[in-house]
């Protein structure tokens, strides 16, 4: 990587570096890891190498940014990517020290976290360790998912993972019981960091890993502070419902009416003369939190639930709304703007 200048050791581990490199050429800063492919057995290795094919076909706003890789004549696995100045969201929780965050930064970043995660999924992509450690902020406190090494890509929507793998906290309980999962288990870990950056700990806490199993598998997760609002309480429950197929997909979380409000602030914030609301729900998920899928086409199309117009002016709004929604889906995402989720 001559490319580049290394500035200083940022991270380290077993499996070798992460430092904080400088182009030569245009001066940006990245991040560059190395991964010593000679003292990783052979699941390592494959995981190193799975971190890049995935981050190179991922594309997002809110997903690290791949930007190069190589395997140097000493077997060393060198992946360039881009530099989150935030840090890691899990030491922007232990820097607030029992300080809570505005109800508005925790569901702007939950929101944002969404996006990424129904990104992946749309490619058939589980992250797999999906936890306040692996998503980074930018300067300007954006969201950046990111650590791909153990994501698995799944042949077609249908197929479930069998290997049991990821953090302890953040184990959904189809993992703890060693049961066949899919992208729902990420909705579970999404549950767990939305309760982290809301409560400033972690849902389940125990003394060793048997007992936090336990406690997963029955549920016992520790409260939520008195100050959270309706909206979180009822997000944090449906995500960290027992029964996968209960849990909402990232199309019905975005679709959640208490959330349009903040999605609009998103979209305009970012450049889009309205709001969107990125509504692709199958049939099968047709009643989430009393409101069928019918009343959300509904939002999309004329703004509030159940509301009918055939003027001219809300047609052509209409029309825009749409289009804004292909438009984000264009600049964004790599992903067609109709697709039925399974």
């Amino acid at each position: 990587m001559s490319r580049y200048d290394k500035e200083k050791v940022i991270g380290s581990g077993t499996f070798g570096n992460v430092w904080l490199v400088k182009s030569k050429l245009s001066r940006h800063s990245y991040v560059l890891k190395e991964i010593d492919l000679r003292s990783l057995n052979e699941t390592d290795r494959q995981h190193a190498l799975n971190e890049v094919s995935i981050l190179s076909k991922c594309k997002h706003k809110h997903i690290i940014r791949y930007k190069d890789a190589v395997i140097e004549t000493d077997l060393t696995l060198s992946i360039v990517m881009e530099y989150a100045e935030g840090g890691d969201l899990y030491s922007a929780i232990m820097k607030q020290r029992g300080v809570p965050f505005s109800e508005h930064r925790i569901i702007s970043w939950f929101i944002q976290i969404c996006l990424a995660l129904q990104y992946i999924h749309y490619q058939n992509i589980l992250h797999r360790d999906l936890k306040s450690q692996n998503i980074f902020l930018t300067r300007n406190k954006m969201i950046k998912v990111g650590d791909f090494g153990i994501a698995r890509v799944l042949r077609n929507p249908e197929e479930l993972a069998k290997t049991a793998i990821g953090t302890p906290y953040y184990l959904s309980p189809e993992i703890c019981q060693r049961k066949p999962y899919n992208h729902k288990s990420d909705i579970w870990a999404l549950g767990c960091i939305l309760f982290e950056m809301t409560a400033l700990e972690h849902a389940f806490q125990a003394v060793d890993f048997i007992h936090l199993v336990s406690l997963i598998l029955r549920g016992k997760r520790k409260e939520l502070p008195s100050h959270c609002s309706s909206i979180i309480k009822d997000l944090v429950k449906d995500l960290l419902e027992f029964d996968p197929e209960k849990r909402p997909s990232t199309e019905v979380i975005l679709a959640y009416p208490l959330l349009q409000p903040y999605l609009s602030e998103y979209m305009l914030t970012h450049g889009s003369r309205e709001s969107f609301l990125p509504v692709l729900i199958s049939p099968k998920e047709s009643k989430i939190r009393g409101y069928s899928v019918s009343d959300i086409f509904e939002n999309l199309r004329h703004g509030t639930k159940k509301r009918r117009s055939s003027s001219t002016s809300e047609m052509n709004q209409t029309k825009d709304r749409m289009e804004i929604f292909a438009e984000y889906c264009k600049e964004n995402t790599n992903q067609p703007t109709e697709r039925q989720v399974r």
